[in-house]
């Protein structure tokens, strides 16, 4: 009698498991999807705000534009390139010590294919 209320336990905590492994890879296949819409809607704002300030501006305004546009650019460049060849062991060890940030920072790592295609 024991054994199979164990064994019901068992079968339905593996059952468990698997639909939110299943829910987790179903998560998982949207990402590129959710990264596509987001750098779309992005190029789109900033081409489209850009179109607008330098048509009615000087030279030396859209100058200056086309420079903010090109360090916002390099900023983020960095960021994804710093995340995807950063080491996970120090952060947990900030995260342990509680260091302000280093939780965030460990989601980024985690998250570095997302955050460097960005």
């Amino acid at each position: 009698m024991k054994e199979d209320a164990e064994n019901k336990v068992s079968l339905q905590e593996e059952s468990s498991t698997k639909e939110r492994q299943k829910r987790k890879g179903e998560k998982k296949n949207l990402w590129p999807l959710k990264v596509t819409i987001i750098t779309l809607v992005l190029s789109a704002f900033f081409s489209f705000s850009t179109e607008i300030l330098t048509n009615k501006s000087n030279l030396i305004v859209a100058f200056l534009i086309c420079v903010l546009l090109i360090l916002i650019s390099i900023i983020f460049d960095g960021i994804g390139v710093a995340v995807t060849n950063c080491d996970i062991k120090p952060l947990t060890s900030m995260a342990s010590r509680r260091v302000p940030g280093s939780k965030r920072a460990i989601r980024l790592v985690q998250n570095s294919e997302k955050v460097s295609s960005i």
